[in-house]
């Protein structure tokens, strides 16, 4: 049970609603507003109500841990919500549970080791160098999309790491589909009642043609590489050689289908989202820009960063931990109990769905001090390591902590210190931007920003 405990032994306080719809309707429309507000009025535990469903938002910490570590094996991944997402990324990583999940995690455990993952740095720095001369080639104060540029650059370093394989090409279509699967999904997982998934609807149908470019992508370059002796050193070959330790198994085809599609989408759209997120608050706040480029051209010199690099670029490393602090890409995830607990002195209901929000709990005002300040220095010499484990948490965390949490961070660095260090960006005049409240947190209509070169010289 949970250190933190409540006075009550009653359920926990529920925001106001709708008479029949309950917080349903806030929960679509906005639903990080109403976990702000909802736990700034009520406390770290709140009860909603969707329609017919019931949901607790856990804000502290230690709640947290007792679901995702303290107590994790009675805290199923199977949500209402996971469900939907299976039928785009099936039993990967991300989605499976139990066994399957166990036995998966074992068998992709050794491609993240970081001495496997320091190979891949040279590819990022070569895509980063890509967007750099494209870049160079646009006029001065151009318009671009950051959301857009960002997307392009970390799926052609995903398609690259994972299949040896430059799918950048094919970005526009992967990444319409990708939108388009988890748009639906998402509409799914906020109505009260859907059809089924089978059913020829014009929505399921939609869903269906988009997940199939998915797949086609996906399985031709799995049967590729099945047909052909090579080995090049990627995820996909290190997957496909990888074996589970106790059964001595590999994974078939629809397995590899179902880790790659989730590294492939999963993957790079997070932190696409996080890069634009970052860059945007780096728009915003000219100080920490500065500081930021400042150590850019004392440590680089104008020059690309390498492996050898990324110790030495501490403040930059700061700024992407507090972009992910303030702009959690998976901004939000759930458990359900499989048998009666509690939490919080709270009894628990199995079943229930327990809502855990990285972008809530990190701006909890007992953790985090002026939390809307945007403050990289809150990591400098490691401080963020005093606070409670799960006071920061942009990956998740217990044994279920993202597989992938060492590879983004250092395509984050990559990306960040080779942009910033050679442009100045600028935030489109009189636009503020809004959020996507997805799978993923991404801005709704793009992030425009004009950029101009830097004269490092």
């Amino acid at each position: 049970m949970s250190d933190i405990q409540n006075d009550s032994k009653q359920r926990p306080p529920q925001p106001a609603g709708h008479w029949l719809l309950g917080n349903l309707p806030d929960f679509r429309t906005d639903a990080i507003r109403l976990f702000l507000n909802a736990t700034e009025e009520h406390g770290d535990i709140i009860r909603l109500r969707l329609f017919n469903r019931e949901a607790w938002l856990l804000r502290h910490p230690e709640h947290i841990r007792y679901v995702l570590h303290s107590n994790y094996k009675n805290f199923s991944k199977n949500t209402r919500g996971i469900q939907y997402i299976s039928h785009i990324l099936g039993q990967g990583l991300l989605t499976s549970d139990g066994d399957h999940w166990l036995r998966q995690r074992r068998i992709a455990q050794p491609a993240f080791h970081r001495k496997r993952l320091v190979g891949f740095v040279e590819t990022m720095t070569q895509c980063a160098e890509g967007m750099v001369e494209e870049w160079a080639q646009y006029d001065r104060d151009a318009i671009v999309d950051l959301g857009d540029e960002m997307t392009r650059v970390t799926l052609r370093i995903a398609g690259l790491t994972l299949f040896s394989s430059d799918v950048s090409g094919n970005a526009s279509a992967i990444f319409d589909a990708m939108h388009e699967c988890m748009q639906l999904t998402l509409h799914r997982i906020g109505k009260a009642i859907t059809p089924p998934v089978h059913w020829p609807t014009p929505k399921n149908r939609r869903f269906d043609r988009a997940r199939a470019m998915l797949d086609e992508t996906v399985y031709g370059l799995i049967e590729s590489r099945r047909k052909t002796e090579e080995r090049p050193p990627d995820l996909l070959s290190m997957l496909m050689d990888a074996r589970d330790e106790e059964s001595g198994e590999q994974m078939n085809n629809k397995q590899l289908r179902d880790e790659a599609l989730t590294l492939l989408l999963a993957g790079h759209e997070t932190t696409a989202n996080a890069l634009t997120w970052t860059l945007y608050l780096l728009t915003q706040n000219p100080e920490p820009a500065a500081k930021m480029r400042e150590e850019l051209d004392r440590v680089l010199g104008g020059r690309l960063p390498t492996l050898e690099d990324l110790p030495n670029l501490v403040y930059t490393t700061q700024v992407a931990r507090e972009g992910l602090r303030m702009m959690p890409p998976g901004w939000v995830f759930g458990r359900s109990p499989i048998e009666a607990d509690e939490i919080g002195g709270y009894p628990i209901a199995p079943g229930t769905l327990v809502m855990m929000s990285s972008f809530t709990t990190h701006r909890h005002p007992e953790f985090w001090q002026d939390p809307e300040r945007f403050m990289p220095e809150r990591f400098a010499n490691d401080a963020h390591k005093d606070l409670h484990p799960f006071a920061y948490f942009p990956f998740g965390g217990g044994p279920r902590k993202c597989i992938g949490h060492g590879f983004a961070m250092m395509e984050m660095q990559v990306i960040l210190a080779a942009l910033v260090q050679r442009f100045e960006m600028t935030l489109k005049p009189g636009y503020s931007p809004s959020f996507e409240q997805l799978i993923t947190l991404r801005p709704l209509e793009g992030m425009p920003v004009t950029i101009s070169p830097r004269n490092l010289s």
